[in-house]
């Protein structure tokens, strides 16, 4: 019995000691991070820059932080790891508003930017995109991990193009796997440590008005501080940027819109006058004259009297450019204007025995010509799929009609989906295809053309940009399901409203 009471003894203060050595009473999993590492966040990040020398291209390569808080923060025992390597020098504090930057080669750096960064990682940071993550050892957690890609919606400027990649507001940093939230820099090469210079963004414009009404492109800055935009230059070229000089005093305040009409440029020195064409066509902004530093803007087709296009943010944080339901210049934007001709479903990439195909559908109330009744011979077409519809070819409400390759006869493809109804229009069109790894696909409607000209202009009805991964489901990458659409009336640029589904050519269940 005294040996069991002894054994009970040793074997208590064993397995406390066991228990101790494994801190089971404060488990590294419980222990929270600092909440002082709250205020530091990443502010850039530089994976794949520009060198005239290939082989120094990864020697540029960095990584910056900033304190955004008003005290100083230690960074004992935090690391870098995953991508590459680091850990900071025991006894390392970064003060209330100061950048760090770690980087790849230290004496390359130094040589490009003129100071010394604050150490050098181990390894390189993959162009294709990787994991990066800070681990506070103390509580052996990740406080900050970036998921970067090297594909939309990250900018795929900062993939070799010399820009570097910084979030695009102080409220990103909450998520920083987010390649919406992340944008290029302002300038080539960015800005190692300091604040990198905010955007300003082409918002919105109207490119066919008829007097007395001017052509207006409006201009949105999103930051929380004005930016001068003196000097800087709007063009309708990617190739061509001094065409318009902002006049000098011109700044952009705070969450403020500037909108530019041909009266702001009535400069008789100026080769070319202020105006964007109704046929469609580029718009830019840039910061300087050579287009080498910040710019931004966009390519758009033709568009209808006083009909507004510009920028939109879907429910998945994507910026797209469409056709606006109103114009709002000097305001925020309005919603997507929407279509009555809509894409339902699409097939991109089938199983073997089965084929690709588009869906589309008229959900309103009067039968739509799929061409210009002026000019029958200008039929509608549908971008990236390379299909143009036959002549005085209508669809009328209510109506499915589909689009696939013209080396599928017609019997074969109902024989493959054996669904589709009897009476359901099928278009065979000579020499189309779909990516399978994805692409932008616009349904266009005829303009009516210039007089005098054969040529065709088309404007935009609506478009949308797949994927084979990121938000758009995999289970229509070759594994039987189509992409279908989830509400027919709301915006098609956008992977929430669509999802994987078995394939119902010619049948619409919603």
């Amino acid at each position: 019995m005294k040996k069991m009471v002894i054994g009970n003894v040793a074997g208590f203060f064993l397995l406390s000691g066991l228990l101790s050595g494994c801190a089971v009473l404060d488990p590294p999993e419980d222990k929270p991070t600092s909440e002082d590492l709250n205020d530091l966040v990443v502010t850039e990040v530089h994976y794949h820059p520009f060198a005239v020398d290939s082989n120094l291209v990864d020697e540029y390569e960095f990584i910056e932080i900033h304190n955004k808080g008003e005290k100083d923060i230690s960074l004992d025992n935090i690391e870098i790891a995953d991508g590459i390597t680091f850990k900071f020098i025991s006894g390392t504090k970064i003060k209330s508003g100061e950048y760090l930057v770690v980087a790849s080669n230290a004496n390359e750096f130094e040589k490009r930017y003129k100071f010394k960064p604050y150490g050098e990682y181990s390894g390189k940071l993959k162009n294709s995109g990787e994991r990066v993550a800070f681990n506070d050892l103390n509580s052996q957690k990740d406080f900050i991990i970036i998921d970067y890609k090297d594909f939309a919606p990250w900018p795929v400027e900062a993939d070799g193009d010399g820009y570097s990649m910084v979030p695009v507001s102080d409220a990103t940093y909450d998520d920083y796997s987010n390649g919406a939230l992340w944008r290029k820099s302002f300038t080539i090469d960015g800005s190692p440590g300091k604040h990198d210079p905010g955007p300003v963004y082409i918002n919105e414009i109207i490119a066919h008005t008829d007097p007395p009404k001017e052509d207006a492109i409006e201009l949105y800055n999103p930051n929380d501080f004005s930016v001068d935009i003196s000097g800087w230059f709007l063009s309708d070229s990617k190739v061509d940027p001094m065409k318009n000089k902002i006049p000098k005093n011109t700044v952009m305040e705070a969450k403020g819109f500037k909108v530019f009409y041909s009266k702001h440029f009535d400069d008789s020195t100026l080769q070319n006058p202020f105006g964007l064409s109704e046929n469609g066509e580029e718009v830019y902004l840039f910061s300087d004259s050579l287009g080498r530093d910040y710019s931004d803007g966009f390519s758009f087709d033709a568009t209808d009297n006083g009909v507004a296009y510009g920028r939109y943010i879907n429910s998945a944080s994507e910026v797209k450019y469409c056709t606006l339901k109103d114009p709002t210049l000097g305001e925020e934007n309005s919603e997507p204007m929407m279509s009555e001709i809509v894409i339902t479903e699409i097939m991109y990439h089938q199983l073997d025995g089965k084929y690709e195909y588009i869906e589309i559908k008229n959900i309103g109330s009067q039968t739509v010509p799929l061409f210009d009744q002026n000019n029958p011979h200008n039929t509608w077409k549908i971008r990236g799929f390379g299909a143009q519809f036959p002549q005085d070819v209508s669809i009328e409400s209510g109506e499915v009609v589909l689009i696939t390759n013209d080396t599928v006869p017609e019997e074969k493809f109902r024989a493959a989906y054996d669904n589709v109804p009897e009476g359901v229009k099928i278009f065979s069109v000579a020499g189309v295809k779909l990516s399978n790894s994805g692409e932008k696909l616009s349904l266009m409607a005829p303009v009516k053309p210039d007089s005098g000209s054969d040529k065709v202009y088309y404007k935009e009805i609506e478009s949308v940009e797949y994927e084979d991964d990121g938000l758009w489901s995999n289970l229509a990458d070759g594994n039987g399901s189509s992409l279908v659409r989830k509400n027919l009336d709301q915006f098609a640029d956008n992977p929430k409203n669509w999802k994987a589904g078995d394939p119902t050519p010619g049948i619409d269940k919603r």
